[in-house]
C-alpha cells in the first residue's frame, strides 16, 4: 500500500501479475521468492517505491533487465487502485507505467506502526476581570483634608501601579482614617484577590503556550511526512485547533489551519477539499462554510443546514442563513415574508429572525428580530436588537449595553480610533499601539490590518511593521491567509506574503467568508472563488 501498510492484497496482486506475465512467452519472469531473498541479503526494503540506486543494484544482483513495481490505494469499500511501473535496471528510468482498478477480495489490512497525535489536555483558563471602580463616598460631614487624601488614593487606584501596590495604599488609608476602614479594606481585598487570580491565570496561559509549542513541534514533523494521508493530516490539524483555539492567541493558527479541509469548487458545485486540493467531499452544494467543531454549514436547494464529515445531515436544511459553531452554539436566520401592501405603506422590509442553536438543532436562544449577531467570544455575543447594540450571554440575557457607535466584539485586541481625521489603534486600556497617522483603516484580522497612507493601501502587523507594501487602491481584511485587494480598478486575492492567489482581474471581490469562499464579479457574471483561486460561476 502507498501508505506503507502490508496486506494480503499485495500478495494477491503479485500472484496475478506473475501468472499473467509468465503466460506471455515474451517475458522471462524471476520468482518473487528469490527477489525477497536478495533483498534480505542486501538489507533492502521491499517496497513499491524503489529509488534509482536500489533498482540498479537489484538489476546487477538478479541479472534482470527490468523490475515491475507498484502500489495499492483503496478508493472505496470495494475497489482498489493499482499504480504500476516498469523500471529499467541499467538506467533507473521508468520504461512504462499504468493504473487500473480491481475488485478488492481481501479484507485484511495489516497496519504497521503509525504515529498518533493527541494534543496535550489543558485546564480551563478563566478570564480575570479587573475590579470595578467604586470610589464615591459621602462628603456631607468630611473635611477637605480627608477628601484630598481619599482622592489621592482613588487616583492611584486608576493608575498603572500593580494590584498589590494599590492594595497597600488602601490599607494605609484605612489606618489613618478609621471611618473608612471597612470600605478601604474591602477595596484592598479585591485587588489582592485579583492579583492572586491573575497570576494563576497567567501561569495557566504560560502552561498552555508551552504545551502548544511542544505539540506544534511534534505535529509539524508528522505533517511533513508524505506517507500520511491528507485526511489524517486534516484530522490532526482539527484536533490541534480545537484544543488551542482559533483566536489570535493561537500563534500557530495560520500554519496548522491550512491543513483543515476547506470548501472548494469541484464538479461545478461546492464541496470540500484537503490542503493539497484533493477532494474530501464531492461538490453538490450551492454554498458552504468551513467545518468548526466537526460540523459545517452548507446550502442545498436554497436552504442552509449542517453536515458532518461523513455528509450526514445533522441539522435539517431549513434556514436562510447559517454560520459556524463556536463553543457549541451557531446562529441561524429565518427570513420573514414580505407583505407587499404593508411594504408599500411603510416603505421598509420586515426584520428577519435570528436564533442560536446547539449541535442537535435545539433553539438555545429563541428567535428574535435581531438585525445582526456575532459569534460568541469570552462567553458573550454581540447583537443588534431594535437598533440597539448590546452583548448577550449564552442564555440570551443582555449583559452589556454598548454605549458607542462602533464597538468591536469582545476579544478584539486592538480597537481602531479616529482623531482629527486620522486613524490609529489603541488597546483595551486606551494605550496608543499603532500611531494615529493613517488616512483610513480596517479592523485587525489574523494579526494584520489594512491601512491607507498617502492614497494607497497596504498591511502592517501588530508591531506597526509594514508587511505588504502600500500600493493598492483598496484592501480588505485577511481570512485564513487570504485577502482581497484592488489595483487599477480591478480586484484580486493575495496571501500574507503579498503573492497573487488569483489574477487581479475581477470587477469586484467580496471578502472571504467563514467558508473560505469569496463572491466575485467577472464578465457580467457573479460567481465564487475558493481558497485555491478556482472559479465557480453558476449557469
Amino acid at each position: 500500500y502507498i501508505d506503507g501498510f502490508n496486506s494480503d492484497g499485495s500478495k494477491i496482486v503479485q500472484e496475478r501479475l506473475i501468472t499473467t506475465l509468465s503466460q506471455n512467452k515474451k517475458f522471462s519472469v524471476l520468482e518473487r521468492a528469490l527477489l525477497h531473498k536478495v533483498l534480505e541479503q542486501a538489507k533492502l526494503e521491499m517496497s513499491g517505491l524503489f529509488d534509482e540506486t536500489t533498482t540498479i543494484k537489484l538489476g546487477k544482483m538478479l541479472g534482470v533487465e527490468a523490475v515491475l513495481t507498484g502500489t495499492l490505494i483503496d478508493i472505496n469499500d470495494k475497489e482498489t487502485e493499482i499504480n504500476a511501473r516498469i523500471i529499467n535496471t541499467k538506467t533507473g528510468e521508468i520504461m512504462a507505467s499504468a493504473k487500473g482498478n480491481i475488485l478488492r477480495i481481501w479484507k485484511d489490512k495489516i497496519k504497521g506502526p503509525m504515529p498518533i497525535f493527541n494534543p496535550t489536555p489543558l485546564p480551563k483558563i478563566e478570564e480575570v476581570e479587573i475590579p470595578k471602580s467604586y470610589l464615591k463616598i459621602e462628603t456631607k460631614y468630611d473635611d477637605i483634608e480627608t477628601l484630598e487624601k481619599y482622592d489621592e488614593v482613588a487616583r492611584f487606584d486608576k493608575s498603572s501601579a500593580s494590584p498589590l501596590e494599590k492594595a497597600g495604599k488602601w490599607k494605609e488609608f484605612a489606618k489613618v482614617y478609621p471611618k473608612y476602614k471597612k470600605i478601604s479594606l474591602k477595596r484592598a481585598k479585591k485587588w489582592e484577590v485579583y492579583d492572586r487570580e491573575f497570576k494563576k491565570s497567567e501561569k495557566l496561559k504560560k502552561q498552555k503556550l508551552e504545551a502548544m509549542k511542544k505539540d506544534y513541534q511534534t505535529l509539524s514533523r508528522y505533517l511533513a511526512l508524505t506517507i500520511i494521508t491528507p485526511k489524517q493530516k486534516a484530522d490532526w490539524a482539527e484536533k490541534f485547533m480545537e484544543n488551542y483555539g482559533y483566536g489570535s492567541d493561537s500563534i500557530y493558527k495560520n500554519k496548522i489551519s491550512k491543513y483543515l479541509i476547506k470548501p472548494c469548487v469541484n464538479n461545478n458545485k461546492i464541496g470540500f477539499c484537503y490542503y493539497d486540493g484533493s477532494i474530501a467531499i464531492k461538490g453538490k452544494y450551492d454554498n458552504a462554510k468551513s467545518f468548526r467543531e466537526s460540523l459545517a454549514p452548507v446550502k442545498f436547494n436554497g436552504k442552509w443546514g449542517f453536515i458532518d464529515k461523513q455528509e450526514n445531515g445533522i441539522i435539517p436544511f431549513k434556514y436562510d442563513s447559517a454560520f459556524r459553531f463556536s463553543k457549541g452554539l451557531a446562529w441561524v436566520r429565518l427570513e420573514r415574508p414580505v407583505d407587499l401592501d404593508k411594504f408599500l405603506v411603510e416603505k421598509k422590509f420586515p426584520k428577519d429572525k435570528w436564533s442560536f442553536i446547539d449541535k442537535q438543532g435545539n433553539e438555545i436562544i429563541p428567535f428574535r428580530y435581531y438585525s445582526f449577531a456575532w459569534a460568541f467570544s469570552e462567553g458573550v455575543a454581540k447583537v443588534n436588537f431594535n437598533g440597539k447594540e448590546s452583548f448577550i450571554d449564552r442564555q440570551g440575557n443582555e449583559v452589556i449595553l454598548i454605549k458607542y457607535n462602533n464597538a468591536n466584539p469582545l476579544g478584539e485586541v486592538f480597537v481602531p480610533v479616529v482623531l482629527n481625521g486620522k486613524y490609529g489603534f489603541i488597546d483595551k486600556q486606551g494605550n496608543e499601539i499603532i500611531p494615529i497617522k493613517y488616512d483610513n483603516a480596517k479592523s485587525f484580522s489574523e494579526d494584520l490590518v489594512s491601512l491607507k497612507l498617502n492614497g494607497k493601501w497596504g498591511f502592517i502587523d501588530r508591531q506597526g511593521n509594514e508587511v505588504i507594501p502600500f500600493k493598492y487602491d483598496d484592501a480588505l481584511w485577511f481570512h485564513e491567509g487570504r485577502a482581497s485587494v484592488k489595483l487599477n480598478d480591478k480586484w484580486g486575492v493575495i496571501d500574507k506574503e503579498g503573492n497573487e492567489i488569483t489574477p487581479i482581474k475581477y470587477y469586484d471581490v467580496l471578502p472571504f467568508v467563514e467558508g473560505c469562499l469569496a463572491v466575485v464579479m467577472w464578465n457580467n457574471k457573479m460567481g465564487l472563488i475558493d481558497w485555491w483561486g478556482r472559479e465557480y460561476f453558476p449557469k
